[in-house]
């Protein structure tokens, strides 16, 4: 009996159940890969923030720049501002993890609202014009719109195991 050694090969199954949940998965895995990117804006986000309260001067580009300016307003205002500027960062930062964790199962509303309001940080950031920070922008919408495939591949695949009578 001839074995691929670790398992690590293509998926050869010609159960149509087991060939069906190694496609779901594969099609999760990448809605959560380009998802994923929500948790990173939102996590530099509350960095960049924390850097302003400690009055440093480095900050994440991939972060909002909606929070920047907050902060960078707030940080005027002595401690009052700078933890009114943290809450504003934290209210932010918790919108776009909720969308990252209902767009990470596939849910199609969340990744655009998601994107609209990212998009419109983008905005923000072009008419500061902060160019790298505007790429990084760029760039992260990119990551995002690439769930978009993945949950299309995601719902045939469940439409396909319904017809087929697959559980899953």
């Amino acid at each position: 009996m001839a074995s691929t050694g670790l398992g690590l090969g293509t998926q050869t199954a010609t159960d149509p159940q087991a060939q069906i949940k190694y496609t779901l998965a594969v099609a999760l895995a990448n809605i959560k890969r380009s998802a994923s990117w929500f948790d990173w804006i939102a996590g530099l986000s509350v960095v960049n923030a924390i850097i302003t309260m400690a009055n440093g001067t480095l900050q994440f580009v991939v972060g909002l720049g909606v929070t920047v300016v907050i902060n960078g307003i707030a940080a005027k205002g002595g401690n009052t501002g700078r933890a009114m500027g943290f809450i504003i960062t934290l209210v932010a930062a918790g919108f776009f993890v909720l969308m990252g964790h209902f767009a990470k199962q596939g849910q199609k509303w969340a990744l655009i609202i998601g994107i609209v309001f990212y998009g419109l940080d983008a905005a923000l950031v072009l008419l500061f014009q902060d160019w790298l920070m505007l790429a990084f922008h760029a760039y992260a919408l990119f990551m995002l719109c690439k769930a978009f495939p993945a949950i299309n591949a995601f719902e045939q695949v469940k439409q396909q195991a319904a017809t087929q009578g697959v559980m899953l």
